[in-house]
């Protein structure tokens, strides 16, 4: 999310944060913007929304030579786009059905919330379902030409759409249904696909007001709902408060080994908790724990993650500011100072560009396991790639290249510090640090930079390559592995 709010704010392109599942809104807004909803779910071949129409993301090439991907492209090309459009009216004149009518005719068909199919397809077709979802052509114009009876009928309300389900659907079933709730549920699926107002708030939504809230919590909860609507809020907090169940989606990782979400993820998301425990509250549960879902293979194994007290675990109650409505509303110097305290870094330690790689670097120092710590190699490989992120972006293009893929070892830092990452910014982001980013620039990975320096056995020849640099980059450089070495021997690491 961080990734994408940062280039969309470079483009100057305003972003929306839904409440809730993002379909209603996106063909919402390209309604009220005259503009196309570009998308790989087929939903919205369905969504009666008035706007230029439905573009399958995959169906968009580039260049004279209609190139799926954009890098592929020439900078010298004259710039050409081209892609598939499909406009909802279209598809429901092709089948003599208005367009209200065209989530009724899906929810026949079979989506993601209902699946009749074998019901209401005729027998010899419906053994033709090679895989789900799949409708014969013939059984499509059948079920089109049934509903088409009802395109006088009014399809606005949950009881509206009953009726019609309700009178088309003995017409499609060659025997009585063996579920009593058929038509409850297949025009529940229908009415899912009914536009939804952007300003409704959302009854589910965990950071709208409560009744239950304190003062502090209320306030809390507002601080956050605002911050998230601007972007700037990562959606993994308020699932959190929401379901109190989290399924860790982590990078590419090498499987003899445990997970880097597990060992240096989890020390960062327990902090997370604890904070948003302190602040908003996390719902009751017998347990007070929430449950961490982690694929291994293909199976996911669930933990169950108890929700420690921020006071004493982290920090002693002399660390808490005086009594204040919220955490939230204290001095950013103040929140920036228990972060800091919390990642276990230098109290002194200024909020600069080259931070996120400090703070990251630091983090695997002192969590990885003791058989596998990173090397100074390897650090010095993750430092001057940031510091030419930084100081001298084109000089990347002129590391020497490897001439083997990277090796499997090499991958697994990368998903390491990746991992790092993107918990230190969200841990960041519990608390309303966004501010404090100002001096911080998060883009301090590049992966070819990172695996070309990788790829250079010798650490003195990449002293060399320092040296060969800005003046600034060469300073930066040696300045944070002079603190890197001297987190390495409080840990005992030579």
């Amino acid at each position: 999310m961080y990734a994408a709010r940062l280039c969309s704010t470079e483009l100057g392109v305003r972003s929306h944060c839904a409440e809730g599942e993002g379909d209603s809104p996106t063909a919402e807004l390209a309604q009220q913007r005259n503009g196309f909803v570009v998308s790989n779910d087929s939903d919205y071949f369905i969504f009666n929304s008035n706007c230029r129409g439905y573009i399958p993301l995959h169906s968009i090439t580039y260049g004279e030579a209609n190139e799926p991907r954009l890098e592929k492209v020439s900078l010298n090309e004259v710039p050409r786009i081209q892609f598939l459009v499909y406009r909802h009216q279209d598809i429901a004149k092709h089948f003599n059905l208005p367009p209200p009518l065209l989530p009724i005719f899906a929810a026949l068909l079979g989506n993601d919330l209902v699946d009749y199919a074998e019901e209401i397809q005729l027998p010899k077709n419906a053994r033709k379902r090679y895989f789900p979802g799949r409708v014969e052509p013939v059984e499509i114009t059948r079920i089109g030409r049934a509903l088409s009876q009802c395109s006088s009928l009014p399809a606005d309300t949950l009881p509206q759409i009953q009726d019609i389900v309700f009178a088309v659907l003995p017409s499609l079933l060659s025997k009585p249904s063996k579920d009593p709730s058929i038509i409850t549920k297949l025009a529940a699926s229908a009415y899912a696909y009914r536009l939804i107002s952007i300003t409704t708030p959302s009854p589910a939504f965990p950071l709208n007001p409560r009744s239950s809230d304190t003062p502090a919590q209320a306030t809390s909860r507002a601080l956050y709902h605002s911050t998230y609507k601007s972007s700037h809020l990562s959606s993994f907090l308020h699932h959190i408060l929401k379901h109190r169940t989290v399924v860790l989606q982590g990078p590419l990782e090498m499987p003899e080994y445990k997970s880097p979400v597990i060992y240096l993820g989890r020390p960062l998301r327990q902090m997370i908790y604890s904070i948003l425990s302190f602040v908003v509250g996390i719902d009751d549960s017998p347990t007070q724990s929430i449950i961490e879902y982690c694929r291994s293979g293909e199976q996911l194994h669930p933990t169950s993650i108890p929700i420690l007290p921020l006071s004493p675990t982290y920090i002693s109650l002399q660390y808490l500011p005086p009594p204040s409505p919220s955490l939230l509303t204290t001095p950013p110097s103040f929140r920036y100072s228990l972060f800091l305290h919390l990642l276990r870094l230098p109290p002194d330690l200024q909020p600069t560009p080259i931070f996120p790689i400090i703070a990251s670097l630091t983090h695997l120092i002192l969590h990885c396991p003791s058989n596998r710590q990173w090397t100074t190699h390897s650090l010095l490989c993750a430092t001057l790639t940031a510091s030419l992120l930084l100081h001298s972006p084109t000089s990347l293009s002129s590391l020497p290249r490897p001439k083997e893929p990277p090796r499997k070892l090499h991958l697994h830092l990368t998903s390491e510090l990746l991992t790092s990452l993107v918990w230190i910014n969200t841990l960041g982001g519990s608390l309303l640090l966004s501010q404090k980013w100002k001096g911080i620039n998060w883009r301090v990975y590049d992966g070819k930079g990172f695996h070309s320096l990788l790829g250079i056995k010798k650490e003195e020849e990449i002293w060399k390559i320092v040296k060969e640099m800005k003046r600034e980059v060469g300073e930066e450089v040696k300045a944070v592995m002079d603190y890197l070495g001297q987190v390495r021997a409080s840990v005992g690491i030579d």
